[in-house]
């Protein structure tokens, strides 16, 4: 018999003993080092230092800046300065914020940054040595902002800091480094921007010309990508070469990222994330949600940046993270998704945080007051859905097999398929109502740019021939889609639910005393509307009288703004404003106005009332929106009784709910500077990196961008000498929008108006007839329109109370039809050319159109740029706005990057 090999029983319980005591002791060694390193991590967190909140807040509020043509200091703004205030908190408590700045603020996540750096130099604890004033060293702040744009910093170029406010606190600074060891960056930072004193000394300083004698926010804040010298601004990278810099030395320890203590990363949507040591090197990341920053990212905007903070949490726990919007439903994503801690079962909302933002300036005048709110009496909300409604819910449902199956071509696909579908239902008018009004007005290519933003065919025809996952496994469901859609779209050729509704609700309003005004989304569309129902059948003359009159008013959202600027007894005529197909974000700014008319009637599809009125139900909750919390209420419960009238649906406030996507007009990126040309005559074409286009004559003048001076100025060139390459100030749709809220060339036609209205009385007396009435029946059946009665014409001719009243209440007494005015111009012998001219400048000019004299107004603006020392001179009491406008024209400055010449107008 074998004998036995296995241990003894004591021998086996003493190797068991042993390992248990091993295996306790690695235990125990862990959850030491696990004390350890917590003991650690809390005494770098006492050791972190604090920033005084109090102390920040009082130093920004003493920063003196300037803005071109303004000879006032102006000081932060209160959305400005709560931002800083939110984000100085967020920072010593190592915390994530979400921020909401509503209504009327699209916060600036590079303005807050270099606010920050300024308030933190200003608000070092002040110190002596010997005896000069100085201050301690100041925190630095390196940030980074996420998804980065070189456009959010064009704001801070127009914001100017007087220069020996600057100088002052950076020279005490600069002690400091004299008497002790100074850290090389804020040596070198100091020494530079204390340089600033050396700008010259001009007398234009004086008259309110900050721009070329004192450094903009811009400057005071180095900025560039985690990848050395990618993208970098540096100190004083615009006014250095006027100051003695060059005489200087410089260890240019300030403008390198990886040494500087005040810094903006800029981190753009597609670049990985930086080593983990750089990453632990910054005091806060932004997150700039507004409706820019989320257009970088596309729209699966929530998962990059979802991803995005996630990756920073395993570089770098802890790291302050702050998300600025100015969107509710953006808000609620980022506290209760995006930013929230923990794990699943235990996951809380972020910390948040709302500011009531009436006004977008980052800089404002120290008296500026709050708003008083008016009263709204009356709310009414008339929406509709029909086939429209099923297929876009239907195509929302596909987009989600799609996502779900990984096919992101398709849902893309499918998501502008129901933008489109809604854009085209919301129109005034049918689809060909709208391209022969654009064919009519621009011409037949620019109708053919347009026109194709409303057309699903190449995306329909992109559906039925793709080989993606979601058309190979759905392929019937794909093809049934794309059927109801090809109908929908076709039904909307002939005719619109808001052309309808529009129309309806205007009948209401053809007999009342008082001024109505609508609103629509964009200019284009409110001329598109008025041509459209003055050619109605049945109320078109009644809406022509009414228009001429101006008791009946077709406005954008900028014309809106002129109204509100009108003295309180002229803004009492107007009783009822018409919303017609907002965007979410526009109706809800609208209604926290603070000025409305008493009723407000709103018209839009059904998917936007319900958006809309998520949103005015979150607004409603926050304590920080009490003054308008009645609005948003009644709001909401209209639509509420809306959808119940229409669909029979009930509205469920969700604040996870998902988000209807928008729909917008487009703006149209084709400028005709050209008119009508023979077949023969050359026509330039110039091409732009933003994707517009410039057609003009080879002699046109055009406004180009020259760098090449001391002083960056705007010049013109004939359009035949520009070549691709040359910066040109593309004076287009975009430009106007800009244009308009700061210098409106309504003061120019007011003028114009008192002469016409001149040029009118002295015509038409001179007309054959004893009396007025006799006159004006000689000038009916000659112009011999029947839609001209003699009581519309006498309209035309009654103008002695328009030369007595005061420049700025004039009005256009006149035709607003083009063929009918040059008629009536005839009758009173005035020359084609002279009519035209009044056309524009008398009549058009204070219309909201503007599509129709796109040349005029370029030569407008065209000479204010060019010439705006003689236009200041000219207008001295709009030298503010003649500054602000240059200023201001350097963000629309495009690179060309194509230039064509063609016989005749291209095809």
């Amino acid at each position: 018999m074998a004998k036995s090999t296995s241990q003894p029983w004591s021998t086996r319980r003493e190797q068991a003993q042993v390992a248990k005591k091993a295996t306790l002791n690695i235990y125990h060694e862990a959850a030491a080092k696990r004390v350890e390193e917590q003991r650690l991590k809390e005494e770098l967190q006492k050791a972190r230092p604090i920033r005084n909140r109090e102390r920040h807040k009082a130093a920004l509020k003493g920063i003196p800046f300037l803005r071109p043509g303004q000879k006032e200091k102006l000081t932060v703004s209160h959305t400005y300065a709560s931002l800083a205030d939110i984000a100085i908190e967020a920072i010593n408590e190592q915390r994530r914020e979400a921020v909401l700045c509503w209504p009327n603020c699209e916060p600036s996540a590079a303005a807050v940054t270099a606010l920050l750096a300024m308030a933190d130099c200003e608000a070092a604890e002040r110190v002596k040595h010997g005896q000069h004033d100085s201050f301690a060293a100041p925190h630095g702040l390196r940030a980074l902002v996420y998804p980065y744009a070189r456009t959010m910093r064009y704001p801070l170029r127009h914001i100017y800091i007087e220069k020996n406010h600057l100088a002052s606190v950076h020279t005490k600074h600069q002690i400091r480094g004299m008497e002790a060891d100074d850290h090389p960056a804020f040596a070198d930072y100091h020494k530079t921007i204390a340089r600033v004193s050396k700008l010259p000394n001009q007398s234009v300083e004086e008259a309110g010309y900050p721009e070329s004698c004192s450094p903009c926010l811009d400057e005071l804040l180095p900025s560039g990508s985690f990848r050395s010298g990618s993208g970098q601004l540096s100190l004083l990278w615009k006014t250095a070469n006027k100051t003695d810099l060059k005489k200087i030395s410089r260890t240019y320890a300030a403008d390198i990222h990886t040494q500087a203590k005040f810094y903006l990363f800029e981190q753009r949507a597609p670049d990985p994330l930086p080593k983990k040591d750089l990453l632990a090197t910054l005091d806060v990341v932004f997150l700039d949600m507004t409706h820019s920053g989320r257009n970088r990212l596309g729209q699966d905007w929530a998962t990059h940046v979802r991803d995005f903070v996630n990756a920073l949490e395993n570089s770098c726990e802890g790291l302050p993270i702050v998300a600025l919007t100015e969107d509710p439903w953006t808000f609620d994503q980022l506290r209760f998704r995006i930013l929230q801690k923990g794990s699943k079962q235990s996951r809380q909302p972020s910390s948040s945080s709302v500011i009531l933002a009436d006004q977008p300036d980052i800089i404002l005048p120290p008296q500026s007051t709050t708003p008083a709110y008016a009263c709204v009496e009356k709310c009414e909300v008339y929406g509709f859905g029909g086939n429209t409604q099923a297929a876009v819910q239907y195509i929302r449902e596909a987009r989600r097999k799609a996502l779900k199956l990984g096919d992101k071509i398709n849902a893309d696909r499918l998501t502008q398929l129901s933008i489109i579908l809604r854009r085209c239902m919301s129109l005034p008018g049918s689809q060909l109502q709208l391209s022969n009004y654009i064919s009519k007005e621009i011409g037949a290519q620019a109708a053919a740019d347009l026109m194709t933003i409303y057309h699903p065919a190449a995306l329909v025809r992109e559906i039925q021939d793709s080989q993606e996952a979601w058309t190979q496994l759905e392929r019937q469901e794909s093809t049934k889609l794309c059927e109801e859609i090809t109908n929908i779209w076709e039904n909307s050729t002939r005719i619109t639910p808001m052309a309808g509704l529009l129309r309806d609700v205007l009948e209401r309003f053809l007999r009342t005393s008082s001024r109505t005004a609508v609103i629509f989304r964009k200019d284009m569309i409110a001329d598109f509307a008025e041509h459209t129902l003055c050619n109605d059948e049945k109320i078109g003359g009644d809406i022509g009288r009414r228009l001429e009159k101006r008791m009946l008013l077709f406005l954008d959202r900028a014309g809106f703004d002129d109204l509100e600027g009108l003295a309180q007894a002229e803004r009492n005529y107007i009783k009822t404003l018409i919303i017609v197909a907002p965007t979410r974000s526009t109706l809800l700014s609208l209604m926290a106005r603070a000025w409305l008319p008493e009723n407000i009637i709103i018209l839009a599809d059904n998917d936007m009332l319900e958006s809309a009125a998520q949103d005015a139900h979150r607004i409603a909750a926050f304590p920080a929106f009490e003054a308008i919390k009645a609005r948003m209420e009644q709001f909401a419960s209209q639509v509420f009784d809306s959808l119940l009238r229409n669909s029979n649906r009930s509205l469920v406030f969700d604040p996870q709910v998902e988000l209807i996507d928008d729909i917008d007009f487009p703006i149209n990126q084709h400028i005709d500077l050209v008119g009508n040309t023979a077949s023969d005559q050359v026509v330039v074409e110039l091409v732009f990196e933003s994707g517009q286009k410039i057609l003009a004559r080879p002699k046109t003048k055009i406004v180009i961008h020259d760098k090449s001076q001391a002083l960056t100025t705007f010049r013109e060139v004939e359009a035949r000498h520009i070549e691709p390459g040359e910066h040109v100030c593309v004076i287009g749709d975009a430009f106007l929008e800009m244009a308009r809220p700061l210098l409106n060339i309504t003061v120019r036609a007011a003028e114009e108006i008192r002469d016409y209205h001149s040029l009118v009385l002295e015509k038409f007396n001179a007309l054959p007839g004893d009396t007025v009435r006799q006159r004006l029946e000689y000038l009916v059946s000659t112009m011999n329109f029947p839609e001209v009665s003699v009581q519309r014409a006498s309209y035309w001719v009654d103008l002695q109370e328009q030369q007595e009243v005061p420049l700025k209440d004039v009005i256009a007494h006149a035709p607003q039809d083009y063929k009918t005015f040059l008629a009536f111009m005839s009758v009173l012998s005035v020359s084609e050319t002279m009519a035209r001219h009044y056309w524009t400048w008398a009549v058009i000019a204070q219309r909201t159109g503007r599509m129709r004299a796109a040349m005029a107004f370029h030569d407008a603006y065209r000479s204010i740029l060019v010439d705006g020392y003689a236009a200041e001179s000219d207008h001295p009491d709009r030298a503010r706005d003649i500054r602000r406008l240059k200023a201001v024209a350097e963000d629309f400055v495009s690179v060309v990057s194509l230039k064509k010449e063609h016989k005749g107008k291209p095809c």
